[in-house]
């Protein structure tokens, strides 16, 4: 990423990549758009800095974000999610939508 030293950046600060494509959630009878918001790509962890530039990695802090394996965590199997074959499911409440990251993507400090 661009910023390095010069930025006060730091080994182990982590970064938020801003995803541009909003969550839309609609009602799926209607058609009618309930709620719609932003979220992130990836968190990121800046691994070294230099004058003018960061690298960074994906952090391991993001975790798994699929609703289906928060159900199997929380004791639910596979048989109680009727799930159609080839059918996407996301868990819309996640942080983090895990969408391609592209070169001049937005990031920001995650400072929490």
């Amino acid at each position: 990423m661009t910023g390095g030293k010069e930025s006060s950046i730091k080994s182990g600060d982590f970064f938020d990549i801003i995803d541009d494509k909003p969550v839309i959630i609609s009602n799926p009878k209607t058609g009618e758009e309930i709620t719609r918001y932003n979220r992130f790509k990836y968190k990121m962890r800046v691994t070294d800095v230099y004058d003018g530039y960061s690298k960074l990695t994906a952090s391991s802090l993001t975790g798994t974000s699929s609703l289906i394996n928060k159900s199997i965590a929380a004791g639910l199997d596979k048989k109680h999610l009727n799930i159609a074959n080839n059918t996407k499911v996301q868990d819309v409440h996640s942080r983090y939508s895990y969408n391609a990251i592209s070169v001049g993507d937005e990031l920001v400090k995650d400072n929490s």
